[in-house]
This record gives structure tokens, sequence and C-alpha cells, in this order.
């Protein structure tokens, strides 16, 4: 649609039409689309750092069009207590993915984002204070050359250098890493970091994809499994739903506002910039509880 448009002549109006007809046209996701979006905006701002154009054209289009299409923000539910349980006890007690459960431990047990996880390295765990450091993530993308190489990230805010403290699963589940034997050829380094913990085969890092390809297979086979001894037992199946790294990330953060941690102790594990992103999970959760506690008290006193 402006691909064959000279920079210069690319309108703000056609670049929104560009995302509406990839939306409702094209059925592609609003977050995709954002994604894209992304992209479009850095072109054109690159353009205008070299005065090629005055304005950037897509700087308002994409907020634009999510106002015009009343586009809502995907809900990303947190697993339920039941869920939550059924997915890590399926994982401890599968022969194909019990070798991950290490990880998926970590992961719901500290809320870091997937490459904090992937990148944590033995020194940033202490294990006499019970303590994870949290100093950088490890991403695998792609360069500018066109080939995908291991990165070392730095946290994009302040608030993504934190320290969490260890859960005793926690703490038993890197033990129980660390005593694995790795059979190591080559030392992996990335940008001059090593003796990362959680280590594939081959002695790398597992990759992003990896692990969101992993966690596809353990909610599909959980499932198929879950049909047939539902049948046996002639009752509905409890499937698992739709799981990525994020929503362990947002269950653990669940969690523990169900237990009523303090907000800014959590906003501070969570390395959240803006304690209105931990408060919009707290809300959530109180909710529920809420809900749950009236419930429980249902007949206990006479109303009518």
């Amino acid at each position: 649609m402006i691909g064959h448009r000279p920079i210069g002549r690319v309108k703000p109006t056609e670049i929104q039409k560009l995302y509406q007809i990839m939306v409702t046209g094209s059925g592609v996701n609003p977050t995709t689309a954002q994604k894209a979006h992304s992209i479009i905006y850095q072109l054109f701002e690159n353009a205008v750092m070299d005065n090629i154009i005055r304005v950037n054209p897509s700087s308002n289009a994409f907020r634009n069009f999510r106002k015009t299409a009343e586009l809502t923000p995907t809900s990303r539910e947190p697993l339920t207590v039941e869920q939550q349980t059924k997915f890590i006890d399926y994982i401890y007690g599968s022969r194909k993915y019990g070798r991950m459960a290490n990880l998926f431990t970590v992961l719901l047990g500290t809320g870091m984002r997937i490459g904090e996880a992937l990148g944590l390295r033995w020194c940033d765990c202490d294990f006499e204070e019970g303590i994870i450091h949290v100093t950088h993530a490890l991403l695998y993308k792609q360069g500018e050359d066109g080939n995908y190489r291991y990165r070392v990230s730095a946290p994009k805010t302040e608030a993504g250098y934190r320290e969490i403290p260890m859960f005793d699963d926690v703490k038993a589940a890197l033990q129980r890493e660390r005593e694995k034997r790795h059979t190591v050829r080559k030392k992996f380094v990335v940008d001059g970091y090593s003796d990362f913990i959680f280590l594939n085969n081959n002695g790398q890092v597992y990759t992003q994809s990896f692990i969101y390809d992993t966690i596809q297979g353990i909610t599909t086979s959980y499932n198929k499994e879950e049909y047939v001894r539902a049948q046996q037992e002639n009752r509905s199946p409890c499937y698992l739903p739709k799981i990525s790294a994020h929503i362990l990330r947002h269950t653990f953060c669940t969690r523990m506002c169900e237990s009523e941690i303090n907000i800014k102790v959590l906003q501070d594990v969570m390395g959240h910039r803006n304690i209105r992103t931990t408060m919009e999970t707290y809300t959530k959760a109180f909710r529920d509880k809420k809900v749950e506690a009236v419930k429980a008290l249902n007949g206990a006193f006479k109303l009518s």
C-alpha cells in the first residue's frame, strides 16, 4: 500500500489505514500490527534524522488506529492455583520435559522475565543469603548481517536491576541444576558473560523461541492426556490454557498479590518501573479473592 510511494509523500492517514487493513482485512493480531508499527516508525524516524523528511508521519498512526478501531489489549490471564499445580506436576513427571523442570520452577518462583532467567549465571545467585541478583538479560536476535546471535542486554530501566529473594523450592531447583554434569566441549561465552545456569545438551543457553515451543508442547501433551483421562473417568476434561513465559511471570505476580504481599516490595521484586503496573495485578487478584470470600459466607447468616 505504501511500499512503492516516495517516502516524502506518505500521509499519516495512509499508515493508519494500513494497520486497519492488517487487522480487519488480513486478520493480523493487533499485537503483530503494533510490532510492524515499531519498524515503520523507526524507518521514518531515520529519514527525519537524515533530513529526507521533516516530520515522521507514523508518530501517532497506531495510537489513532487503536482509538478508531476501539481495540482493547488482549487479556493475559494468570494460571489459577489448580492450573499451576497441574502444569508444574506434569513437567516434573514427564520423561520428555522433566529436564526443563528446574527452569520452570525458577520462572514460576521468581517472576523473572524469560531473558533474565536464561541469562542467569551462578555468580548471580547468593545461596547463603538466598538472593538472586538480576543485572542483565540474554537475547537471541538477528543482527544487521541477517544472522542470529546471542546478546547480553542491560535492563531497560533502573527498576530492572533488582534482588529477588529465593523460595526454598527455587533454591533447591537451582542446586539440582548445579549437580547436573554438562559435558561441554567449548566454554559458552556471550559478550564476556559465561557460567550460565540453564544449558542445553550442546552446552549453550536455551533460546526464547525454544522455551516457547517447549511450553506449547507441554500444554498440548497434557491436554491430549487429559482428554483420554476424562473419557475414561466419564467427566469433562480440565484443559490447560494457552501459556507463555510472560503468563508464568504474571502468575507469580498474582500469587504474591493473593498472599497480600506489600505492594512496594512486589514492585521491586517484579522490576516494574511504574507501580501502576503492579497495582493492576493487585487489584484484579484482590477482587477475585473478595468474591471467593463472600461466596464462602453464602448462607452463613440469615438475610431474608
